[in-house]
């Protein structure tokens, strides 16, 4: 209908938040402590943090396009753990800049990073999109090669775990 906002993924997270309490009797929210949370915050902490740029030089179209951007990245974004295993199979330097390069990537990229998109996303477009190496020339005799898939461990649950993630 014309004229009448649609609800968005902040609004149902509101109602659901709200339905869980009437819902459950174990799930109480104190006005006090809440009160007593809110008191001892910093304002101008508060509003530099939230007025503060993206580290991404993206315009979003929605409040909710940048949440499921950021919620993305912020699940990808697992540590340094995988550093060495990825410089050897990707040409960045290490997991945090692949991270940042291929996020940065999927948003100018895809329509919309929302579920529908995550779930046809395949190991495939965890290469292409992440530059994780996923396959390796070898020679079998000279003139002669073929693709493997990397035999690195670590790399292929990089890989699964974007696609799980995704």
């Amino acid at each position: 209908m014309p004229g009448v906002l649609e609800p968005t993924t902040l609004d149902a997270v509101h109602r659901t938040c709200k339905e869980v309490v009437n819902l459950n009797p174990n799930v109480q929210i104190n006005a006090e402590s809440v009160k007593a949370f809110a008191q001892q915050l910093n304002a101008a902490a508060v509003k530099a943090a939230g007025s503060r740029a993206s580290i991404f030089p993206i315009k979003f179209e929605s409040v909710e396009a940048e949440v499921n951007f950021l919620c993305l990245f912020h699940l990808l974004d697992f540590g340094s753990g995988y550093d060495a295993l990825l410089r050897a199979s990707s040409s960045r330097k290490g997991a945090a800049e692949m991270i940042q390069y291929g996020c940065f990537g999927l948003a100018l990229s895809a329509a919309r990073l929302d579920g529908a998109w995550m779930r046809g996303f395949s190991p495939y477009h965890v290469h292409t999109a992440f530059e994780i190496e996923s396959k390796v020339e070898e020679e079998l005799q000279p003139g002669i090669t073929i693709s493997k898939a990397v035999s690195t461990l670590g790399t292929k649950y990089v890989g699964m775990y974007c696609t799980y993630i995704l």
